[in-house]
C-alpha cells in the first residue's frame, strides 16, 4: 500500500502497486486517469532540509529533462521519460519538502 501522501496525485492518477522503497524515495506503479498510460510515480520526501538532497533532486530532474530531447530510436528509448512535477497543494510553494516525479514505464 502507498503511503498516505501518494492521495495528492489520485486524481490524476490511479495508484496499482508499491514498486519500491528507498533512503530517498518511495516509488509506485500508476495508470493515468486521462490518458491510460501506465506511469512510475516517484515520491521524494524531506530535500529541502539538506543542501545536497536538493541539489540532487535538482539535477536529477534536470537531466531527465535534458534526456526528453534525445528523439525514440537508437539511443532514446533506453531512457525513461519524465512526464509531470507535482508538487503538493498543501505546501508552502516558497519551502516545500515533497515533490512526485511521474515517469514513464513501459
Amino acid at each position: 500500500r502507498a503511503p498516505k501522501i501518494f492521495e495528492e496525485v489520485t486524481n490524476f492518477y490511479k495508484l496499482k502497486k508499491l514498486i519500491g522503497k528507498g533512503v530517498y524515495g518511495t516509488v509506485v506503479s500508476a495508470k493515468c486517469l486521462s490518458t491510460g498510460q501506465s506511469v512510475a510515480i516517484k515520491h521524494v520526501s524531506n530535500f529541502n532540509d539538506c543542501e545536497y538532497d536538493l541539489t540532487k533532486i535538482i539535477r536529477e530532474v534536470m537531466v531527465l529533462q535534458s534526456l526528453q530531447k534525445i528523439p525514440e530510436g537508437k539511443y532514446g528509448s533506453f531512457f525513461t521519460k519524465l512526464i509531470d512535477i507535482i508538487v503538493p497543494k498543501n505546501q508552502d510553494t516558497s519551502y516545500f519538502n515533497d515533490v512526485f516525479l511521474v515517469l514513464e514505464k513501459e
